[in-house]
This record gives structure tokens, C-alpha cells and sequence, in this order.
């Protein structure tokens, strides 16, 4: 179900579904038409040093993405097992260079208890998440709090051995056990106890935390011994995640289960949902906060009806006095609400100056005690009124 997305009038200038400047993957194609055709023969040589160089950023632009970004999002759905039915994806390699990024270490170093703990762990561990991950990847069965299987990749610079020594030290601090240490297929693995997550490194770019069971068919198929078996064999959540923007720095996707249908039906602000089939959206925060926000429901009436509702409250929102008052109103231009056929759409669209607006109203907010318990039951909130941003449709997935 193709479903209309928004960008900015000033579109960036990077292939949205990459991540890949575009000047890195055409700037050199025509650098040694540059030098004449009827160049002497030392310029010869000056051309095969362009063309290797070419060749080489060429080279870098597809392998150095391997470890984020949709190339690396396509190896790991191939990883994980094919029961996986909810999926989700941080590219913290596309995040890090946000202003949101910047502000969450300046809140982590703000706070000194959480500083010291970050350092000692980066000290003990040899390993700064930070800036060494550059991607994590989560998937898990929908029965996923009944059999405790899960799967986690995590890529980036990531030393087999220091990871190892890391978990052995953290677990006999924490937890006072013993790494158990297993072999499976050549691969070692190991666990706290048979009933936790278990670690394996599949390689000094890729380590794996996984169930029991799961931690297993991961390595199977990433030896190639169960062709067919991933998650990219899933043809449901396959579909689902082609819909979902790969390109933002958080997306995912997944089928709901029937349970939870069951238990939106007995909720009266929620019950036009009730036929909830699947979910998938993505946030990016290059350019302030975009989310996207699609849900599949049974028929395009349910995804009519949520859509009216939500505009219903949306409307009811924006005119409570208490927003009124705190002067956030204006946000609400920022949420768009559509329905396409079965599916129901929304979009959140914040730039960088809205951002910042209303992180300093929800601080001074948070800061007076209004969320706190401090009497009134505080009411939702929005900013200035800050004229809405152009948008163009950007088309379909």
C-alpha cells in the first residue's frame, strides 16, 4: 500500500534511500575526461591514479556502508530468522552527525553520575558505543514474551576479543556468575545462564546477542547452512519494510498480533483501530524531528473512521485552554493525518528552530514541577505559533 511521505522544500543534497552523498558516487565518473584526450603519456599514469581513486571511493561507497544504513538493514534481515515479525533498526552512524545526537551526549556528560559510569565503561570495555556502533538491529516472533527469543546485530568497530573480556568482567561484577562458554558450528558462544541472551561475534564488524535458540539459527544462516529461513523470506514483513524508509536514522516495521487487536477493541478512544494488521514508521532528525507513522487496518472504512478520530482529538487538543495558555498550539500545525485506502498515515514534521523551542518549554515545564505530581494533572502542550513548513509529496516507496 503505497502511502504519501513529506520532505522539505530543501531537500537535502544525499540519496535519501543510501545515505550516500551523491557527489561520492558520480563527482569522480568524469575526472579523467578532465585531463584532454590528447594528453602525453605521463598524464597517463595521472589518469590511472584518478581512476584507481575512483575506483576505490567507489568502492568505499558501497562497503563502507555494510555497517548501516539499507545495505547493512538488507544483511541483517538475512540474519535474523525468518519468525521474526517486528523489526527495528537504529542507524547511529546516519544519527550521530544530528544536532539531536549532540544533544543527548551533552545531557549524558551534563549529568556526572552518568558520565562516570559511561567512562568506566568505555575504559573497561575498550569500546565507546557512541562512536564505534554504527548500527543496531532488533527482531522478534510475536510471541516474542513467551519464548524469550530475540535477536540483536550489532555492527560497527567492534573487537571480538574486547568484547569477550568485557562480558566476562561485567557478568561476574553484576551478576556474580561465570561466563558459560559454548561451541556451535565453530562459532563460540557465550551466556550468563541457558535461559539469558547469549553473545556471539561473528566478526570484528558484526556481533550478535540473541535467545537461546535464535542465537543458533543467526549462525546458521549467516553460514549459509539454512538458505530461505531469514527474515527476508518473510514475504509479509518483506513488503512491510519495503513501505518504510530505510533511509531515516530510526525506522521499523511489524505485524500486530491478534491479542492486541483484541484489546484495542475494548478501548473507546482507540476501538476504530481495532482491526490493526500491521505497523511501520521511521524518524529522522537531519533537519529538526520527521516522523512517519503508517498503520494497516482491516478495511478502508476502519482507516477512514481512525483518521477522523484522530483529527477529532487533534482539534479538541488544540483548543484546550491549558495548551492554549503554555502557547503551544502552533505545534499542531506540524501534524498531518491522511488515510489511503486501508492504511492510516501520519506525518510529524518539526524543524530544527521548532526543536529547540519546545525542548526549552518542555525543560522549564518539567523544571516548574507541572509534570511532577504538583497538582492540576497537566494537560498536552504545544509552542509558538510558528507558521507550518512547505512540503512536497516525495513520492512513492
Amino acid at each position: 500500500m503505497p502511502v504519501t511521505h513529506y520532505h522539505r522544500a530543501s531537500a537535502p543534497t544525499e540519496n535519501r534511500w543510501t545515505g550516500a552523498p551523491t557527489a561520492l558516487r558520480d563527482g569522480w565518473t568524469g575526472a579523467p575526461a578532465a585531463l584532454g584526450d590528447e594528453a602525453p603519456r605521463p598524464r597517463l599514469a595521472l589518469c590511472a591514479v584518478f581512476m584507481a581513486l575512483s575506483l576505490g571511493l567507489s568502492a568505499c561507497a558501497q562497503s563502507c556502508q555494510k555497517t548501516s544504513g539499507p545495505v547493512a538493514a538488507r544483511d541483517d534481515m538475512a540474519l535474523v530468522p525468518k519468525e521474526s515479525d517486528i523489526i527495528f533498526m537504529a542507524n547511529l552512524a546516519l544519527a550521530r552527525g544530528t544536532p539531536m545526537w549532540k544533544k543527548l551526549t551533552d545531557a549524558l556528560n551534563k549529568d556526572a553520575a552518568s558520565k562516570q559510569q559511561y567512562d568506566e565503561f568505555v575504559a573497561k570495555c575498550k569500546l565507546d558505543p557512541l562512536k564505534q556502533l554504527d548500527s543496531a538491529f532488533l527482531a522478534v516472533p510475536q510471541n516474542a514474551d513467551q519464548n524469550r527469543e530475540f535477536a540483536l546485530i550489532l555492527r560497527g568497530a567492534l573487537d571480538q576479543n574486547n568484547l569477550v573480556a568485557c562480558i566476562r568482567q561485567t557478568t561476574k561484577e553484576k551478576l556474580g556468575k561465570e561466563v558459560i562458554e559454548t561451541t556451535y558450528q565453530n562459532h563460540k558462544i557465550y551466556s550468563a545462564d541457558a535461559q539469558d541472551g547469549s553473545f556471539t561475534s561473528l566478526s570484528n564488524h558484526v556481533a550478535v546477542i540473541a535467545g537461546k535458540e535464535w542465537i543458533k539459527k543467526v549462525i546458521d544462516l549467516h553460514d549459509n547452512r539454512t538458505p530461505g529461513d531469514g527474515a527476508k523470506d518473510h514475504k509479509e514483513l518483506s513488503e512491510l519494510v519495503k513501505r518504510t524508509l530505510q533511509g531515516d536514522a530510526f525506522w521499523g516495521a511489524g505485524l500486530v498480533p491478534p491479542a492486541v487487536s483484541q484489546k484495542l477493541k475494548g478501548n473507546p478512544q482507540l476501538g476504530t483501530a481495532s482491526s490493526l494488521k500491521a505497523i511501520f514508521g521511521s524518524v529522522d532528525f537531519a533537519k529538526g524531528l520527521l516522523l512517519h507513522l503508517s498503520l494497516d487496518l482491516g478495511s478502508e472504512k476502519d482507516a477512514a473512521d481512525t483518521t477522523a478520530k484522530v483529527k477529532e482529538q487533534l482539534a479538541a487538543a488544540r483548543k484546550n485552554s491549558s495548551v492554549m495558555m503554555m502557547g503551544m498550539t502552533g505545534y499542531f500545525d506540524t501534524i498531518k493525518v491522511e488515510s489511503q485506502k486501508n492504511t492510516f498515515a501520519a506525518v510529524i514534521d518539526l524543524n530544527q528552530q521548532q526543536v529547540e523551542e519546545l525542548t526549552q518549554r518542555l525543560s522549564g515545564l518539567l523544571s516548574s514541577g507541572l509534570f511532577g505530581g504538583g497538582g492540576g494533572g497537566g494537560q498536552p502542550m504545544k509552542a509558538p505559533m510558528i507558521p507550518p513548513m512547505d512540503r512536497e509529496p516525495q513520492g512513492k516507496e
